[in-house]
Order: structure tokens, then C-alpha cells, then sequence
């Protein structure tokens, strides 16, 4: 997770946290489902096609940095493919 500690800004949960947090939060879990399958698998293809269709606005607007943002975003998204995951939680407040 040194990589998403140093180039993103977010806080990602391990999912056997959710019994402790839910609970600590008034919340009680109804559901909990594993959806990474059914996400990461297309993220890093998703964002190359979105680049690859919106080249020139990219191009446009990161000037000369553009293809070191482009490789920049497919590292992230390729990392976060491989180290993430998704869930589904259905919960209900207390």
C-alpha cells in the first residue's frame, strides 16, 4: 500500500474491518458481498479505451506532459487492479 499512501489521497478499509466499523458506527450488517470480480478485472481496459477515444482533449490538455500523465494513470489503475477490491455492504442503522 506504499504506492496508494504516496500517490493517492484516499482511505481504503479492509473489508474484515466492516464487522468492527459497522457496528462502532451504529450501523448493523445485512449483506456483504465481494463484487471485485465483477469490477477490477476491466478497470485498466476501461481507462486505456477512454484515453485511447479521448486522446486529442487529453493531449490537449496536459500539453507535453501527456503521455507521462497517460502512463501515470494506466500504472495507478493497473495497480489498483491488482491490490484492490470492491464490495457490496447493505447495512441498516441501529
Amino acid at each position: 500500500m506504499e504506492f496508494v499512501d504516496e500517490h493517492v489521497h484516499s482511505v481504503f478499509v479492509p473489508a474484515a474491518a466492516y464487522d468492527t466499523l459497522l457496528p462502532e458506527a451504529g450501523f448493523e450488517m445485512l449483506q456483504y458481498e465481494d463484487i471485485t470480480e465483477n469490477v477490477m478485472p476491466m478497470l485498466v481496459d476501461r481507462l486505456d479505451e477512454t484515453l485511447k477515444r479521448n486522446d486529442e482533449a487529453v493531449r490537449s490538455a496536459m500539453g507535453e506532459e501527456a503521455d507521462k500523465a497517460i502512463d501515470n494513470w494506466l500504472y495507478l489503475f493497473e495497480y489498483m487492479s491488482e491490490n484492490l477490491g470492491y464490495s457490496f455492504i447493505r447495512a441498516r442503522r441501529l
